[in-house]
């Protein structure tokens, strides 16, 4: 429950008690409306499905690990984590009959590791990324790599 702490503040406000959060805020939970998880896991899904092709996610798979706020812009993102087995070669071959692919969009792989990952990002023009896609890598990799190391891999970059 840690990853929904503003969620939570947002409920409170809303006079909801601590209970009713945590029942709505359950992946198994089947309310579709702004003070449900799903609000932001159904599209989640669905932009897997329609970007890339994938069709195995589930709510399970899926972990949101922070919260984005782009405050020149006024936007805000809820940053997730999904790890599915998928050989990268299946992959391709989805995102080939996605939608994506027909809109002219390009599927990159970057081995998974700080290192690898920051050096990516690093060697990207600003126009080549949206906002918050140096804060999504950077927590990515701090949910599986140890903070340290991540925090090496990205010295010198604005996260």
């Amino acid at each position: 429950m840690e990853e929904m702490t503003y969620l939570s503040t947002v409920f409170k406000k809303e006079g909801l008690g601590e209970d009713d959060i945590k029942d709505i805020l359950r992946p198994d939970s089947v309310e579709d409306d702004l003070y449900s998880i799903n609000f932001f896991i159904n599209p989640l899904i669905r932009g897997a499905k329609m970007e890339l092709g994938i069709d195995e996610l589930s709510k399970e798979s899926i972990d949101f690990i922070a919260y984005g706020l782009d405050s020149q812009r006024y936007l805000y993102s809820l940053i997730a984590f999904v790890e599915i087995e998928m050989p990268l070669s299946e992959l391709e071959l989805s995102h080939i009959n996605s939608l994506s692919a027909s809109t002219q969009h390009e599927l990159i792989h970057v081995r998974f590791n700080p290192d690898a990952i920051a050096e990516f990002i690093k060697g990207l023009k600003k126009s080549e990324y949206c906002p918050t896609t140096q804060m999504a890598a950077y927590y990515a990799c701090v949910h599986c790599f140890d903070a340290a190391e991540v925090a090496r891999s990205f010295s010198g970059m604005l996260i």
